[in-house]
């Protein structure tokens, strides 16, 4: 990384499969393999939340909907167990879990927007990038890996 430089956001150094579109770490200049300081500080930001064991396959900002005008702003997770949390990431406080099932579905309802439904709730979220194929995609694999497992 140059001197000259601002180091990318903590929410971008993760995974290559994890980077944003508008992500700073999709610059040429800066590979992953630069940024393994900054990566290890990103994880132990965000390994409060997780399980032993357990690593961040895909994040985002989310905005969550409940009600006409209750829009919460969250760092959404999907972690290796599978699991989906969400956090508030001004307080760094998990703010909940979309329970896992066999029966968790994700469907996409528009460009931006995707349903996690669940047995006993349904789930409105709205990528913050408006692609919500990704997080229907990874929710999917995840499922698909653990049938497979």
């Amino acid at each position: 990384i140059s001197n000259n430089r601002t180091p990318p956001k903590p929410t971008s150094l993760v995974d290559k499969s994890m980077i944003r579109k508008d992500s700073p770490a999709e610059d040429e200049s800066l590979t992953l393999n630069e940024s393994d300081f900054q990566k290890q500080e990103w994880t132990s930001t965000w390994s409060r939340f997780l399980e032993p064991g357990e690593k961040v396959e895909f994040c985002g900002l989310v905005i969550k909907k409940a009600g006409l005008f209750s829009n919460k702003r969250r760092l959404l997770i999907l972690t290796s167990t599978p699991r989906l949390i969400y956090i508030d990431k001004e307080k760094m406080v998990m703010k909940g879990e979309i329970p896992w099932s066999d029966s968790l579905e994700p469907l996409q309802k528009n460009q931006k927007e995707f349903i996690v439904k669940t047995p006993n709730r349904t789930y409105y979220l709205e990528d913050i990038e408006g692609d919500s194929t990704v997080w229907v995609e990874n929710i999917l694999n995840a499922k698909q890996a653990l049938s497979n497992s």
